[in-house]
């Protein structure tokens, strides 16, 4: 178990940082006999997550985002869990994701905005705006290419230029003919390479590109995310974070 003395340390630490913690959770299921992806945590878990928070004064320096949209943020999370003490709540949404069975409907991300939730763009369909060979090496954006959603693109089979521009801009005007503004991008799979970072910056879209790197986020365009799994506990948290700073 994690002592007290160690998790003031950490919220003390955080403070003289001035830095953030971002958690990123997908779906929420009811039961662990729900769970149908290593990416998913039960609700229960979450609960003890943020009890943790809320105990030892790390919620204000804890922002929680909720990727893909799904229907449990709703029913599960906004319905029944006191996340009022968090820096922010951010639902990530792929525009194609919304009205989909199992997914959040255009009233959803409305009325989550009316209680301070901040919807994020997180691709027009999800496809991944970067990829990798099969070894794993990143590669690079070929130029030009149709002005398109290729829902074809994926971790091998990159974008090229202009298919990532066009999830880039196709997802953000909608969020902002929906809720006034859309000030971030969260990267399907947290894939990006320097073409990605560039797009975002030759044509001023967003003020931040949200990855799934480890790290704090003290501001930075490129912000670093913990993703929270099935597996996760408050003890692999707390470890996670803390070596984070000690080298921040």
């Amino acid at each position: 178990m994690i002592c007290p003395d160690r998790t003031t340390i950490l919220s003390a630490t955080l403070t003289q940082l001035d830095a953030t913690v971002n958690l990123v959770m997908h779906d929420i299921a009811a039961t662990t006999e729900e769970l149908w992806s290593r990416y998913d945590i039960t609700a229960d878990n979450l609960a003890a997550i943020i009890r943790w928070c809320d105990d030892h004064d790390l919620s204000r320096h804890v922002r929680l985002y909720f990727d893909d949209n799904r229907r449990s943020v709703f029913d599960l999370v906004l319905a029944n869990l006191d996340i009022g003490a968090f820096a922010e709540v951010v639902i990530a949404a792929p525009v194609t994701s919304i009205g989909r069975s199992g997914y959040g409907t255009t009233d959803d991300l409305r009325a989550a905005a009316g209680l301070g939730v901040r919807v994020a763009a997180h691709g027009f369909s999800h496809m991944r705006v970067a990829s990798y060979d099969l070894v794993g090496n990143l590669l690079a954006t070929p130029l030009g290419g149709r002005y398109r959603d290729r829902s074809g693109a994926g971790r091998h089979d990159p974008m090229t230029e202009n298919e990532a521009l066009f999830q880039l801009v196709e997802a953000k005007e909608h969020f902002t003919e929906l809720l006034g503004e859309c000030t971030e991008f969260v990267l399907p799979h947290g894939c990006y390479n320097a073409t990605t970072v560039a797009l975002n910056q030759r044509f001023d879209l967003y003020t931040h590109l949200a990855t799934t790197d480890p790290g704090l986020d003290t501001g930075q365009l490129l912000r670093p995310r913990f993703p929270v799994g099935a597996d996760d506990t408050v003890e692999t948290l707390a470890a996670a974070i803390t070596a984070e700073t000690s080298n921040p």
